[in-house]
């Protein structure tokens, strides 16, 4: 049985569509919000909740809808594990109103994408049977791929599907906001500024990897880019500082890279201080400036060094210095290092464990949406119709109130996806002309020029449209609580459900034989209990 942790849901209905400079971003009122959901910013990471309600303390830090009693002790509720998936659906529809409610959403910036390879690698190798973590959904569906229509330059495109589960009784949602496409061919000189930790923790195969990592990424330079190398431990070397590349597979960075030799103690916050030293001296305004922070983790982030990385996105000029996370360890790799960095910095955050995935995540077609950004602060506000509730999300954060949903960069050749499954909870049947409305705002990196984008459907609209991306997307959501048993099934549930989404897996494939479909499969059928 699906366990589900009941998000308030309303509308405020917009009817202009097209995209176009933004005006007032939020559309929230303060009063409503606290009659709503005054603490929904408290749910953050909704992926961390594993939707089960009664270990979910905080939910009624909600305030109540309109001060109702009947939702107020939630969290009290202990046997809700024992109720009918019909008893669970009335309880969350106790929080649906008749009236519409906008909500503001996150997926985290679009090249958050190591957990599905981490997961992958423990579970291929036979470090784990299992996947011990809270799934963060919304990094599968940055790491699969998804073809998207790009936008226009200079624009985001918002493509919503929709579909209705009879076996649940929900509907699921999928919201892709699309970027522009830059070719390889047109992209903008790089600086790359690469802080190698060489510590004695990184023999073996983590330094391996980041020579993967750094040879992947030499085949893509060009004549006239530039990079810097710091490599740190106890002490700090420089073997390039402000390297002028004279092409693909520079001679002088090849051999930078075949010299790093791991030994010494960890000083990270020497290390991140020299690269950052070295991205100015060496800036480019009107190139890609980022420092690459490769590590096996094994370093923690003081407060120094988080005010540093974050200073350093918002530069006056030009669209800022991004740090970009590569994390190589093979057995005991620590991702809380560089989930922090990434998320300070704003950039990619990518798991290297072997060649073939360097190749893959720095190759021609992947790494401008590693590296470049189309779009900086993007937020999402979805509208929904009177008496439809989020049973859950699957992003990184949601809020009524627009200041507690962090602002992400999206990457061009890139799509952020919000997955949400929903329920309609009135007892006469859905409106079809019921309206859905969805806003995008962000700010041009160019011009630093605020945008946004407006979308309107009808529920008729939605349900008739095509359900390609959604159904590839709902499969990779299930897969990542699946093989993390987000939902605390038993054994015998859990197996019912993976011999269930195997074979659905295997009918998507027969109809489009997608290789990221494929991919998990074949991980799923390594998974064990």
């Amino acid at each position: 049985m699906r366990k589900y942790l009941p998000i308030l849901i309303s509308l405020l209905v917009l009817s202009f569509t097209g995209c176009s400079v933004a005006g007032d971003d939020s559309g929230y009122d303060a009063n409503n919000g606290n009659n709503l959901y005054n603490n929904v910013n408290n749910v953050n990471n909704v992926n961390n909740w594993n939707n089960n309600v009664n270990n979910t303390t905080n939910v009624n830090n909600t305030n109540n809808v309109n001060n109702t009693s009947t939702t107020n002790n939630v969290n009290n509720t202990n046997n809700v594990n024992n109720l009918t998936p019909e008893e669970l659906q009335e309880l969350l529809c106790l929080d649906a109103t008749s009236v519409d409610t906008t909500f503001f959403m996150s997926a985290d910036d679009s090249g958050s994408q190591a957990q599905p390879v981490y997961a992958r690698h423990l579970i291929e190798t036979g470090i784990s049977n299992t996947f011990y973590a809270a799934p963060r959904e919304y990094e599968f569906l940055n790491y699969y791929t998804f073809s998207y229509e790009p936008a226009p330059m200079g624009e985001l495109a918002l493509r919503p599907e929709l579909k209705y589960d009879a076996m649940t009784g929900e509907y699921n949602l999928l919201v892709g906001v699309v970027s522009h496409h830059i070719p390889i061919t047109q992209r903008r000189p790089f600086n790359f500024t690469f802080s190698v930790d060489t510590s004695g923790s990184m023999s073996g195969d983590a330094m391996n990897n980041v020579r993967h990592t750094l040879r992947a990424i030499a085949a893509q330079m060009r004549e006239g880019d530039i990079v810097s190398m710091v490599n740190w431990s106890t002490s700090q070397s420089y073997p390039l500082d402000g390297h002028i590349i004279s092409g693909p597979n520079d001679p002088t960075f090849v051999s930078a890279i075949n010299n790093l030799i791991p030994g010494g103690g960890t000083d990270l916050h020497a290390g991140l201080a020299a690269a950052y030293q070295l991205a100015h001296e060496n800036y480019m305004l009107e190139g890609v400036n980022r420092v690459f922070l490769l590590s096996d983790g094994g370093a923690n982030v003081g407060v120094t060094d988080a005010a540093l990385i974050a200073q350093e996105t918002e530069l006056e000029e030009g669209d800022g210095i991004f740090m970009i996370g590569v994390g190589t360890a093979t057995s005991y790799y620590y991702h809380e290092l560089m989930d922090t960095v990434t998320d300070l910095g704003k950039g990619a955050y990518v798991y290297i464990p072997d060649q073939s995935e360097a190749e893959k995540m720095f190759s021609a077609d992947r790494i401008l949406s590693n590296v470049e950004v189309a779009a900086l602060d993007v937020r999402l506000q979805v509208t929904f119709p009177p008496m439809f509730i989020i049973s859950e999300f699957h992003g990184e954060q949601i809020s009524v109130n627009p200041e507690d949903v962090k602002k992400q960069h999206l990457a061009p050749n890139d799509a952020m996806l919000y997955h949400s499954n929903l329920l309609y909870c009135a007892d006469d049947s859905e409106d079809d002309g019921a309206s859905f409305t969805f806003r995008v705002t962000w700010t041009d990196p160019s011009t630093h020029m605020p945008m946004e984008a407006n979308l309107e459907m009808t529920l008729s609209q939605m349900l008739t449209g095509g359900t390609a991306h959604l159904e590839k997307a709902t499969i990779l959501v299930e897969y990542a609580r699946l093989i993390s048993n987000a939902d605390n099934l038993t054994a015998t549930a859990w197996g019912e459900v993976r011999t269930a989404l195997m074979g659905r897996m295997n009918a998507y494939n027969e109809l489009v034989e997608d290789a990221d479909i494929i991919e998990v499969l074949n991980v799923l059928s390594s998974v064990h209990y």
